[in-house]
């Protein structure tokens, strides 16, 4: 993704995710919600995200390693799942959000990724051969996802959104690889390599 800006007589294309969401947040700092852009707490967890989750997050739907730094999928699963835990750690007990009652950017940062987890996790739960992976979110993650599908209507849409993203991937990859390249009756689901993230304002 790329945002065309014109600064200083000067026209230019903004990219990176947490470059153009905190240019939005400056730009458009009077409307809606903050996002709380110099909490420490949020920009440590949003950065975290970006580092230790998003470079391996490959793991979950790539075909092939590597997955960042990790030559196997067992090996990324087992560093993704402790990466969440890590993270899961740092939230806030007091509040509806990740840092406490108000939204943060660790927030818009974070919640796809979840989302993502959630769906695409449990599709590796492997006792046999994958001891110790549980599949599932941290038990303060999983409370906080939980309940903020409950109580913010914004979350519950892109959730929502991303969700039918991610079952019309699932249709149309199985399909292919049983017509196309399996023909049988089992198949590895497989997804096109795509970042979720979300900034919102709302009305």
């Amino acid at each position: 993704m790329v945002v065309q800006l014109f600064e200083a007589n000067k026209k230019f294309g903004l990219s990176e995710s947490d470059t153009i969401a905190r240019y939005f947040m400056s730009k458009y700092a009077g409307v809606g919600p903050s996002f709380q852009p110099y909490n420490p707490l949020s920009n440590q967890m949003a950065r975290f995200h970006d580092m230790y989750l998003t470079t391996i997050q490959g793991c979950l739907y790539k075909p092939n390693p590597p997955f960042g730094k990790f030559g196997t999928r067992r090996e990324a699963l087992y560093e993704f799942q402790k990466q969440l835990e890590i993270l899961n750690d740092l939230v806030i007990d007091d509040g509806l959000y990740l840092c406490g009652p108000e939204i943060s950017y660790a927030d818009a940062t974070i919640f796809p990724t979840l989302v993502f987890a959630k769906y695409m996790m449990p599709k590796f739960i492997d006792p046999e051969h994958m001891p110790g992976f549980s599949g599932t979110l941290p038990p303060k993650l999983d409370q906080y996802f939980e309940t903020i599908l409950q109580w913010d209507d914004a979350f519950a849409r892109i959730h929502s959104e991303v969700r039918s993203c991610l079952c019309a991937f699932s249709v149309c990859v199985c399909v292919y690889y049983f017509l196309v390249i399996e023909r049988a009756t089992s198949c590895l689901i497989l997804f096109s390599n795509c970042h979720f993230f979300c900034l919102f304002f709302r009305s």
